[in-house]
């Protein structure tokens, strides 16, 4: 699985960049999506970044960041499963792209200027955070479509493809548990900032 390239197959790494390009193409949907429509409150748009930034417990900022990331992850490991899951991995990208502008967007709307600071402290590092793991989470979620679909065409052994689904299955707890330490690390931020400025 380590050898299979994120699209042909090749040794030969694709770039990161590729899906940092459909994160951006969904942040510019859902900026539109917000200057046009209300959608402040639907979780199912911000997916749960707008949510967290606006709580006043630390438990619920760490329960809805965490349920974002492990909902992502989740899905493209199942993503993952299917020789065919590379499109819809990549719209995933472009899913969690709209929910990141929606986010960013509704937050200038409602506060104006004064939403500089809180999106510098709360959103930008989450933003980050939350981008990372899910550009990890599809790229894994394609190459292991892509060894499927190797395995399918008889390009790769039965050993091989066990060893492939063993590994996989070990990178999804990881994400699980690096999205578990970013949650827990909004909610220390979030409670912080609030002590710090009475918000």
């Amino acid at each position: 699985m380590r050898h299979i390239s994120t699209f042909n197959g090749s040794k030969t790494q694709t770039s990161y960049i590729v899906y940092v390009i459909f994160i951006i193409i969904g942040v510019a949907v859902g900026s539109l999506i917000t200057l046009k429509y209300n959608v402040s409150d639907n979780v199912w748009i911000h997916q749960g970044i707008l949510y967290a930034e606006r709580s006043t417990t630390v438990y619920t900022i760490m329960k809805a960041t965490f349920l974002s990331l492990t909902v992502f992850v989740s899905a493209a490991f199942f993503i993952g499963l299917s020789a065919v899951g590379q499109p819809f991995g990549l719209a995933m990208l472009i899913y969690r792209g709209i929910g990141i502008g929606t986010s960013v967007t509704a937050m200038y709307t409602l506060s104006g200027k004064s939403a500089v600071v809180n999106a510098v402290i709360l959103i930008i590092p989450k933003v980050l955070a939350v981008s990372a793991i899910s550009i990890l989470s599809v790229r894994e979620a394609v190459r292991s479509s892509n060894a499927i679909l190797n395995y399918c065409m008889k390009k790769e052994s039965r050993d091989d493809r066990r060893y492939s689904i063993k590994l996989y299955g070990i990178r999804l707890c990881v994400l699980i548990l690096l999205s578990l330490l970013i949650s827990a690390a909004d909610g220390g931020v979030n409670y912080l900032y609030s002590a710090v400025t009475g918000k």
